[in-house]
């Protein structure tokens, strides 16, 4: 399950919301595919490592880590409740990404083990060229692409987080591509 929304934001918005993520305290560490605990290692290995950085952790339900700018916060309230109308979809985390030339991802998951979650992939760019690349590909089981979309200015990729996919970084120096991926769980009689 893919399904894109373009067209959600105001320029303005976007504009506001892309000198926010500029502004973000960004670190090289954020590593996809981690194979060696304790997961949250800066020094743990993984199949690609972006600029990046979880600003919301949900632990438990008393435990929560949050940093997320409260524009952020905006976008998933007005996706959730407005758009899709989904209050079953409880979040676990956020994380930002920022990749520039030659920094493209591997091939992943965003979750492994329940098929009801779901992943809500939001782009803060104000601007983007499709000629600048940074697509966002989905693949089988084989690799191959099945299709592929452009970090277009507040597009929202929302998708079964099993899905395989990949992000391509820009093809051009000094244009970063930066994304905000919201992780959902599903969950039953939320209301």
């Amino acid at each position: 399950m893919i399904e894109v929304y373009d067209d959600l934001y105001t320029d303005d918005f976007l504009v506001k919301l892309h000198a926010l993520s500029r502004d973000l305290p960004w670190g090289y560490g954020n590593t996809a595919n981690r194979y060696q605990y304790p997961q949250d290692s800066i020094l743990g290995k993984g199949s690609h490592v972006f600029f990046g950085r979880r600003i919301y952790q949900k632990h438990s339900p008393y435990r929560i880590k949050n940093h997320a700018p409260d524009e952020f916060i905006d976008v998933l309230e007005n996706f959730v409740f407005k758009i899709i109308k989904d209050n079953s979809l409880e979040l676990q985390g956020i994380d930002i990404n920022l990749q520039l030339l030659g920094q493209d991802g591997t091939v992943h998951r965003d979750f492994y083990n329940n098929p009801q979650d779901r992943t809500i992939m939001f782009y803060p760019h104000y601007k983007w060229d499709e000629s600048w690349g940074g697509a966002f590909q989905v693949l089988d089981n084989q690799d191959n692409i099945i299709d592929e979309y452009y970090p277009m200015p507040g597009r929202i990729i929302y998708f079964d987080s099993t899905v395989l996919h990949r992000a391509l970084a820009p093809t051009i120096a000094n244009i970063p591509r930066i994304s905000v991926a919201f992780r959902m769980n599903k969950v039953e009689n939320n209301s």
